[in-house]
């Protein structure tokens, strides 16, 4: 239903907005994408174009096309802006249009008063393991659907949900983000009766499925798509150095006014930045940008990667605009204890050297089938 196009594209020469069409670019249009980058000069433009393509395709029942153009045209839009829940709810309307082709069950997890939205794709025959998958910082879960028939098809009984901050989760149940990310996993383990699983967590997810292995003995192996290790030290590597440490420093002595004027100034920095800032302080709960640095800082893996006993595959990419590449070291130096740890870094070579491997989506698929198809051999020898 979705070709995966090979090669990481320069429609425009903003990085952030050029790696979200990228990203998005198996869902939507080539050309279409390609004319309206050409068009576009900020988030807002940005925002404005994608509302009218995605009312001109839905209105031409391109139902796949208008969802995508939905959700781009909703991203950079504020969450107290209206137009954003309602391209949010266009975007589900068409989606799901979509997805009724698909071979997926609806589950939804109770979770804190309020509920996780789960699907689960069957194996095909008997299924060898059960591959549980979840987003991190910006993702809607039905950005993977596609993944899940293949992924039946190769034996795994496949369950992807949006946790706490996420998609559904957050916009029609309040759900915030806490670093506990072991909490929602079990839920989700618990709910679904799943007794032992293979973890795989994108982006903030990689940091996200780290610490949840931490904790939850019923996940056998973890996947990092890809590593994060340090979530601050991606916000830090946006800034001069001297910078991001008197941030720190302010934020240890409770000098929150200093840290509130220090954001501030920063989201005029560019659009990636603002955006981050106030999506990040939405989907965390925080009530002050220095309640959100707090969180930031708190959103890595330091304590928990000693307590992995897991296998643990870390992706990671050469060009990545998000998590500096040295988080790959510091995070296989601190998995003392797992049972293994295999890595993989991806270069331009590769067309996969972005975050998360956009521009090459089928290589991670091998890669993380090979991983999972290593340390399942011996269980599927013995049946």
């Amino acid at each position: 239903m979705v070709d995966y196009p090979i090669g990481y594209r320069s429609f425009h020469r903003d990085v952030a907005l050029n790696y979200q069409l990228n990203r998005w670019l198996p869902v939507m249009e080539e050309a279409e994408v390609t004319k309206l980058a050409g068009e576009v000069s900020s988030a807002a433009d940005f925002s404005r174009a994608m509302r009218t393509l995605a009312e001109r395709t839905a209105a031409e029942g391109r139902h796949l096309h208008a969802s995508s153009y939905f959700r781009a045209a909703e991203f950079y839009l504020p969450f107290g802006d209206p137009e954003k829940g309602r391209c949010y709810d266009a975007y589900r309307e068409h989606f799901d249009r979509v997805a009724a082709a698909l071979p997926l069950e609806r589950r939804d997890v109770p979770f804190r008063g309020g509920v996780l939205p789960a699907v689960r794709f069957a194996a095909r025959g008997p299924a060898r393991d059960t591959i549980v998958l979840h987003g991190g910082f910006d993702s809607y879960m039905e950005e993977f659907f596609f993944w899940g028939p293949d992924l039946a098809a190769q034996g795994f009984d496949v369950v992807m949900f949006e946790g706490p901050g996420q998609g559904a989760a957050l916009r029609r149940h309040g759900l915030t983000m806490s670093p506990a990310w072991e909490e929602p996993v079990a839920a989700v383990l618990d709910h679904l009766s799943i007794e032992r699983a293979s973890l795989i967590g994108l982006s903030l997810g990689g940091c996200l499925g780290i610490r949840a292995a931490a904790h939850e003995p019923r996940i056998e192996r973890v996947v990092a798509w890809n590593i994060l290790f340090d979530f601050y030290d991606c916000f830090a590597a946006r800034m001069p150095p001297a910078l991001a440490r008197a941030l720190a420093e302010k934020s240890d002595a409770g000098d929150d006014d200093a840290v509130n004027a220090t954001l501030a100034s920063l989201a005029s920095a560019g659009p990636e930045v603002a955006w981050a800032l106030a999506h990040g302080q939405h989907i965390s709960g925080s009530r002050t940008p220095a309640d959100f640095v707090r969180w930031l800082r708190a959103m890595n893996t330091r304590a928990a990667s000693p307590r992995v006993r897991q296998d643990v595959l870390l992706l990671a990419g050469t060009a990545d605009h998000i998590v500096p590449l040295h988080q790959l070291t510091q995070q296989m130096e601190a998995l003392t204890g797992a049972r293994s740890v295999t890595a993989r870094i991806f270069t331009a070579a590769d067309h996969a050297a972005s975050h998360c491997q956009v521009g090459n989506l089928p290589l991670a698929h091998e890669v993380i089938a090979r991983f999972l198809d290593l340390q399942l051999r011996p269980r599927d020898e013995q049946r």
